[in-house]
């Protein structure tokens, strides 16, 4: 890595790429982090560190960092991606026992849900106090705020034209942290009831 100093900046140490450096390189050492994981381990991995990735964005702007109005933008990408791989995962780990296939190819998370609603409906887990309604219902704004997880990711569209958050202006970034906390909890904790139905067999027991 090359390093120049620059006068005007305060003698802050600039550098740029050497000849010869490389971004995917090992250390051998603990730092490096592991991308070798199964499908199924990087799913899990890929979702908690979405969600830990925006939670830590939003714990920054808590310090009065200037920078919120730039990070609000991966930091709703980032919960968005988190709920979208959330929800394929359900799909594709349980949606055979009632004919939901795998959708790995769509972005919409208003589809996702009622695919993942059906599976809900199938296992019969009850609407506790409205929180499986309440979760459809902000997954529902989400989708409508950003149908195809195009509109934290770029300014415009793909004809170049604005992409606009229709009455959404301000964002508390710290209240959608924790709205998101909820909705985490509800798609783990449904993840982990129909897991542990299925390594039951109570099913495999009902259809005998």
């Amino acid at each position: 890595m090359a390093e120049q100093e620059i006068e005007p900046l305060g003698k802050r140490r600039l550098c740029w790429p050497a000849p010869g450096d490389r971004l995917f390189t090992a250390s051998g050492t603990p730092d490096d982090s592991f991308l070798g994981h199964s499908p199924f381990g990087n799913h899990g991995i890929m979702t908690a560190g979405y969600r830990g990735a925006a939670d830590a964005l939003v714990e920054k702007t808590r310090e009065g960092s200037y920078e919120k109005d730039s990070l609000v933008f991966p930091i709703i990408f980032l919960y968005r991606q988190f709920i979208e791989l959330e929800l394929k995962g359900i799909i594709a780990s349980y949606g055979r026992r009632c004919d939901v296939p795998p959708n790995w190819q769509s972005h919409r998370l208003d589809e996702l849900w009622k695919s993942v609603h059906r599976i809900m409906e199938y296992f019969e887990i009850e609407d506790v106090d409205g929180a499986n309604t309440a979760v459809g219902e902000v997954i529902r704004e989400f989708a409508a705020i950003d149908p195809n997880s195009f509109s934290f990711r770029y300014p415009v569209t793909r004809d170049g034209k604005p992409i606009l958050y229709g009455d959404v202006k301000r964002v508390d970034l710290l209240r959608l942290k924790e709205v998101m906390e909820g909705v985490a909890n509800l798609l783990s904790g449904t993840d982990c009831y129909i897991d542990d139905i299925e390594r039951s067999g109570y099913f495999e027991q009902d259809e005998r």
